[in-house]
């Protein structure tokens, strides 16, 4: 096959006339030419195939060397999340967690979790971060998505970031499961346990022989145990701590605005509102339900006031005649 390849190359670089170049560097170029023609496809065009694989090969050697510094010595990324200086912990000190922490609450669980995978065979496989979701409360399931791998010290700005399927431009998912309750179906144990035997996944998917299990280390962190069951063996795979994943925020969250104001007379998308009316509606004071004396006060009309202005707006001719019919009516 090799020969055969070789035989085509210098056929095309003597078709091509290419005869100042030698042939191992021909073979260069149009390797590059097929990589960065490929990455012009799809969704893959936003990253491209040759940057993917310079972060793929970066990540591993960054989790590689996380691993082996962790089975010796305390984590030194001492800028990183409590969730990721959990999974630095040793082996012994894990397990001792999953033995003595308790199972998260199944109706709290549901949303997406960040992962982060222990272990040099998991890093060497190329699956150090992935992201689960679980939905629903009373019967609780969910799946994997995969995300693009990143070293270790790009986690905070770029880490967990769905991979896109180039036909669909939707994340890539694996792994189906079902949340088991503690003690619950023939599953002993404390743990809460995410079983991807009894769910559906596609005969060459290989986490169909997975069962993880979880516990709680506060409201938003569990550890996980994944364990590979094949017929009566069971296999540790490796440990992993989940990070509850940041709820988006919504910077053009909608403002309340007056149950009387209708969306057609006073529209956002208006550029000249009528400002006043607006004010005087968002400004107005609330109804005072108790009916205290100061809201009545300023509710009421001062009668002096209105007998003062009245008075001066009278002339003095009114006032003439006003006090001649007053002096009648006493003398009679």
């Amino acid at each position: 096959m090799n020969s055969r390849l070789t035989t085509w190359l210098d056929y095309v670089r003597v078709k091509l006339s290419v005869r100042t170049i030698s042939h191992s560097q021909f073979v260069a170029v149009s390797v590059l030419g097929c990589i960065l023609l490929s990455a012009g496809s799809g969704c893959a065009n936003k990253t491209g195939h040759l940057q993917r694989s310079i972060d793929r090969s970066a990540a591993k050697m960054s989790f590689v060397s996380w691993n082996l510094r962790a089975m010796v010595s305390a984590p030194r990324e001492s800028a990183q999340s409590r969730g990721f200086k959990i999974a630095s912990l040793s082996n012994r000190e894990l397990y001792r967690l999953m033995e003595t922490r308790p199972a998260p609450d199944l109706a709290t669980i549901a949303g997406k979790w960040n992962g982060i995978n222990k272990g040099v065979g998991s890093a060497m496989m190329g699956l150090m971060q992935d992201v689960k979701v679980l939905e629903g409360e009373d019967c609780v399931s969910g799946y994997n998505i995969l995300v693009k791998q990143v070293s270790i010290s790009d986690l905070p700005c770029r880490g967990w970031r769905p991979e896109l399927d180039p036909k669909t431009c939707k994340p890539k998912t694996m792994g189906n499961f079902i949340a088991v309750a503690p003690n619950c179906c023939g599953k002993l144990g404390h743990t809460v346990k995410l079983d991807y035997t009894i769910a559906e996944n596609p005969w060459f998917d290989p986490s169909r022989f997975l069962i993880d299990e979880l516990v709680a280390i506060d409201d938003d962190i569990l550890l996980g145990r994944a364990t590979a069951n094949i017929g009566k063996l069971h296999v540790p795979v490796a440990y992993f701590v989940l990070t509850r994943a940041p709820q988006p925020e919504c910077p053009h969250a909608e403002v309340d605005k007056p149950s009387n104001v209708s969306d057609t007379q006073y529209s956002v998308l208006d550029p000249t509102p009528i400002r006043e009316t607006v004010n005087r509606e968002i400004l107005a004071e609330p109804s005072n339900p108790l009916g205290d004396a100061s809201s009545t006060s300023r509710a009421e009309p001062n009668t002096d006031k209105v007998q003062e202005q009245l008075d001066t707006e009278t002339s003095a001719s009114d006032k003439a005649v006003v006090t001649s019919a007053r002096e009648t009516l006493v003398n009679e």
